[in-house]
């Protein structure tokens, strides 16, 4: 009776794990335009346009996420490979592969064979950069901050941190009361960019997640970063901002990374107005009228009503 109990238990903890493997689902659309998936990044209070991408076609694409290891979620993905081999279970070591001797096999195949980012390499103390992966427009926000969440990935995880050869990424905007180039993917509470090297299994580990134990059924990459997002305030409302959505191979073309970018809001600002009395509407010097201004955040700097 026990043994049948135990085989039981076995079973049905195989088809519980099958079950979830099963809804646990990462896919990649390749066949929208940059402007399409851009829209969709749209969220509350942002207009997006001028959408230009630089980069192999191969090398982004939209994603939905549903059960994975990095949540239920949808937006753009790039990467300094295929965007298709985000796409788990992870069951490789890394990609692409190394030989005994040190080379990369079937670079072609995984890498997205593009040059690296100035811009990168700037930001990053001079590092030489590779298969870079650009994706930016101009955005207007109706409030006076923008959010967005997103999940930087990487198969140099958890083995090349602390070293030099580091895949890099960053979203770069510039505008009225910005500058140029400001990198606004941060650590939360600090100015210091998210990189494997800041966020990993040894330094501010609640944001990292190792998707090597247990080996994630959803998503191919060995670890990634959690709870997130890309926050800058001080903007001005209905002013045009540029936005640059940039990762990179670090150092060397060798192992690939991702960065999954989820829908882009801003604080607009919504107006309610009522009338002393319940009248529908206001008599000059007859009644009082009360005009309410609602927003979804806290605003950043004082707001004028004009």
């Amino acid at each position: 009776m026990r043994s049948f109990y135990l085989k039981g238990f076995i079973g049905l903890s195989a088809a519980i794990l099958f079950s979830t493997a099963a809804l646990s689902q990462l896919t990649v659309d390749f066949d929208m335009t940059p402007d399409q998936m851009a829209q969709n990044l749209v969220g509350e209070g942002v207009e997006i346009f001028n959408v230009q991408v630089t980069s192999a076609d191969s090398a982004y694409g939209y994603y939905y996420s549903v059960g994975t290891e990095i949540g239920n979620s949808e937006g753009i993905l790039l990467t300094t490979g295929n965007a298709s081999n985000a796409i788990g279970p992870n069951d490789e070591s890394g990609l692409p592969e190394i030989d005994d001797a040190g080379n990369c096999v079937n670079c072609d195949d995984y890498d997205n064979m593009f040059a690296g980012s100035e811009l990168l390499t700037t930001a990053n103390g001079g590092l030489t950069t590779w298969d870079a992966c650009t994706f930016e427009f101009d955005i207007v926000p109706q409030g006076d901050s923008l959010n967005f969440a997103f999940v930087f990935a990487s198969e140099e995880y958890l083995e090349w941190v602390g070293s030099s050869f580091n895949d890099v990424f960053g979203f770069f905007i510039s505008g009225p009361g910005v500058g140029t180039d400001v990198n606004i993917a941060l650590i939360p509470g600090t100015s210091t960019p998210v990189a494997i090297n800041s966020v990993n299994h040894i330094d501010n580990t609640e944001y990292f997640y190792d998707n090597q134990d247990p080996l994630g059924q959803g998503v191919q990459y060995d670890g990634f970063t959690q709870g997130i997002n890309a926050e800058v305030g001080g903007l001005t409302a209905c002013e045009t901002y540029h936005l640059k959505l940039i990762i990179a191979d670090g150092s060397d073309r060798i192992y690939d990374s991702g960065v999954f970018i989820s829908r882009i809001e801003s604080n607009p600002v919504t107006i309610l107005s009522t009338t002393a009395g319940g009248i529908d509407y206001m008599i000059e010097g007859c009644n009082d009228g009360i005009v309410t201004f609602e927003s979804s955040f806290t605003p950043t700097s004082d707001l004028d009503v004009v």
